[in-house]
C-alpha cells in the first residue's frame, strides 16, 4: 500500500497519510487495567482494539466494553508469616491457621510435626523422637481455604503432636523411655530408658527408630536423617546419639529440621553427642523445627520438652 502511494503525486501521498491518521486516532481513549493497557480505536463506528483486555479486574476511562477473555487472573495467597525470597511467595506457619488461596498455584511444601519429650526416671532416660518429617515438591493448591495444624512439643514421657496440611499428616515424635520403660514410636522413635529399656520405631518415609537403652543410659532419640543411637560406656552409663536431622531451604535459608534428643546417662557430663538438628539432653528441642526434647540424666535432674513443628508453603510469585 504504501509503495502504491509513493508514486502518487507528493502532495497527494502525504494528504492521504495525514487523512489515515486523523481517522485511525480521532476517537482514541487510552484505558489502564492493572499494569495492562489497551488502545480501542474507533474507525467510522466499528471499534478495534490493539491489545486484549488482560487484566484481573476492569480500569476506568472513556467508553468501557466488555471483551471475551479466557486467561487466569493471579493473587498471592494469605496466611502465616509470609515472606518473598528469589520470585518466591513463602507462608510459614509457626502456629495453627488458615491459608487462604484465590488462584490455583503448585507449590512446595514442608510439613513437620511436634518432637516427643524427653523420659525421666531413677536413671539414665530416653531422648525424645523427632517429628515426623514430609515434603511435597508439586503440591496442586486450589482455590480455597486450608486449614494449617502445627503440632506442639511432647512433654516429659509425652509423644509430640502431628502436624497437618491438606492431604499431608506428619506424625509427632515419640516419647523418650524412662528407667525401664521402651521409647515410643512416632514419626521418629524414642530413646529407649535406661535398663535396657527398647528404642521407639519411627514412622516410614518421616523418621527413624530410637536407639536402644542399656543399664544406667537411656537411647538417643530418633531423628528424620537417621536413628538414635544406643546408650553406651564402659560402665554402660553415656547416654545414646541424637539421630541427625534433615537440612531443608524451603524458607530461603538452609535450616535443620527433626533432629532427635540425646539420651542421658549416670556418668558426669554422660549425655550422649549432638548431630545437627538434634537437642543436648535435660534441653527442649528447638521451637519449631520438631527437634526431640533431650532425656534426663540419672538422679532425677531436668528433662527437655519436645520442639513445636512448622508448616511451610512455598509458591512462584505472581507474574
Amino acid at each position: 500500500m504504501i509503495a502504491v502511494l509513493r508514486k502518487l503525486h507528493p502532495p497527494t501521498y502525504i494528504i492521504i497519510l495525514f487523512l489515515s491518521f486523523f481517522l485511525l486516532f480521532s476517537a482514541k481513549d487510552i484505558v489502564f487495567a492493572d499494569t495492562v493497557s489497551y488502545l480501542p480505536i474507533t474507525i467510522w463506528g466499528t471499534t478495534l482494539y490493539t491489545l486484549p483486555f488482560s487484566a484481573c479486574t476492569g480500569g476506568t476511562g472513556g467508553t468501557v466494553n466488555t471483551i471475551p477473555w479466557t486467561g487466569t487472573c493471579c493473587a498471592e495467597g494469605t496466611g502465616g508469616t509470609i515472606t518473598t525470597v528469589g520470585g518466591y511467595t513463602i507462608h510459614s506457619f509457626y502456629s495453627s491457621g488458615t491459608l487462604s488461596i484465590t488462584t490455583p498455584k503448585t507449590a512446595q511444601v514442608l510439613v513437620v510435626a511436634g518432637g516427643g519429650g524427653g523420659g525421666t526416671g531413677i536413671n539414665g532416660n530416653g531422648g525424645g523422637g523427632a517429628g515426623g518429617y514430609l515434603t511435597n515438591a508439586s503440591y496442586s493448591l486450589a482455590a480455597q481455604n486450608y486449614t494449617v495444624t502445627v503440632g506442639g512439643g511432647g512433654a516429659a514421657n509425652t509423644n509430640g503432636s502431628n502436624s497437618i496440611f491438606g492431604t499431608i499428616t506428619a506424625v509427632g515424635g515419640g516419647a523418650g523411655g524412662a528407667s525401664l520403660d521402651a521409647g515410643s514410636l512416632g514419626g521418629s522413635g524414642g530413646g529407649g530408658g535406661g535398663r535396657s529399656g527398647a528404642a521407639g520405631s519411627g514412622t516410614s518415609g518421616q523418621g527413624y527408630a530410637g536407639g536402644t537403652g542399656v543399664y544406667a543410659a537411656g537411647g538417643g532419640g530418633g531423628g528424620a536423617g537417621g536413628a538414635g543411637g544406643p546408650g553406651t560406656g564402659a560402665n554402660e552409663n553415656y547416654g545414646g546419639n541424637t539421630g541427625i536431622g534433615v537440612a531443608n531451604s524451603i524458607s530461603g535459608a538452609s535450616v535443620y529440621y527433626a533432629g532427635g534428643g540425646a539420651g542421658g546417662g549416670s556418668a558426669t557430663g554422660g549425655c550422649g553427642a549432638v548431630q545437627s538438628g538434634g537437642t543436648a539432653c535435660q534441653v527442649n528441642g528447638a521451637a519449631n523445627k520438631g527437634a526431640g526434647g533431650g532425656g534426663n540424666t540419672a538422679g532425677g535432674a531436668t528433662v527437655g520438652s519436645g520442639g513445636s513443628g512448622v508448616v511451610i508453603v512455598k509458591y512462584p510469585v505472581c507474574p
